[in-house]
């Protein structure tokens, strides 16, 4: 939704990969990402939707320094965001 909305710059934080049990919960999730990152896929399905959108993604946990360096250039932060689909 943010991308949708146009917000102009993204940092994506996700240490984990898709995973089969995935499929049925997660949107991004598909049999093609499946061994994936996240936070790629995230970010490459994002930039399909709006490609003027900035958005790095970080496959890292958000604990370790390189994670909590990045956010001191964000406006907002969201510790964790659930979509439903």
């Amino acid at each position: 939704m943010l991308v949708r909305l146009g917000v102009g710059n993204l940092l994506v934080i996700d240490p984990d990969f898709f995973v089969e049990s995935n499929l049925n919960r997660q949107l991004l999730a598909t049999t093609g990402t499946l061994g994936c990152y996240k936070a790629e896929v995230a970010s490459e399905r994002g930039k399909i939707i709006n490609p003027v959108v900035m958005i790095e993604a970080l496959n890292q946990s958000f604990q370790n320094d390189r994670g909590a360096q990045s956010l001191i250039s964000c406006d907002l932060f969201v510790p964790e965001l659930v979509v439903w689909s």
